[in-house]
């Protein structure tokens, strides 16, 4: 991405993503749990106790536990993926929450008559530069919002 893009952040679509993987990550262990339920897996009995039996059983287990043990890195790498995407979704908020406040704050000091930014009067305000990206014009494509080159920052 270029520096002077602007990108926007659906957080509640994140957050709906992240429930949607959550979900997932519950019913893989709901049918995992199901399955052991039914079904002893690596049961030494159910193979006969005779030399076919127990190398038949021999072989099978190990397949069974490497069987498992992917079934399982599938599982805990949904629940942590759906764990990432709202911890991300959280920082976005935070952040544009933040930017908001600031924003805000900026309105109200410029309201209140204060000298705009860069001064009036040879003595500059007292806000330092602030540092803003190139003109985007209307701030990119889809929604509005970026910096328009005439001092006004938008939000969407």
């Amino acid at each position: 991405m270029a520096q002077g893009d602007v990108n926007w952040v659906n957080v509640e679509g994140l957050f709906r993503a992240a429930d949607g993987i959550d979900a997932q990550g519950r019913r893989q262990y709901e049918i995992l749990s199901r399955l052991y339920g039914k079904v002893n897996l690596v049961d030494p009995a159910v193979f006969g106790d005779d030399k076919g039996g127990r190398e038949f059983y021999a072989k099978w287990s190990t397949d069974v536990k490497d069987w498992d043990d992917g079934v399982r890195t599938v599982m805990d790498s949904t629940i942590a993926t759906g764990y990432g995407v709202t911890n991300m979704a959280r920082a976005f908020k935070s952040a544009d929450d933040d930017t908001t406040h600031m924003a805000d704050d900026l309105g109200r000091y410029l309201s209140d008559g204060l000298p705009p930014l860069g001064g009036g009067g040879g003595g500059g305000s007292n806000i330092p530069p602030a540092h803003l990206p190139p003109n985007t014009g209307s701030g990119g494509g889809g929604g509005g919002g970026g910096y328009d080159g005439g001092g006004h920052i938008g939000h969407h």
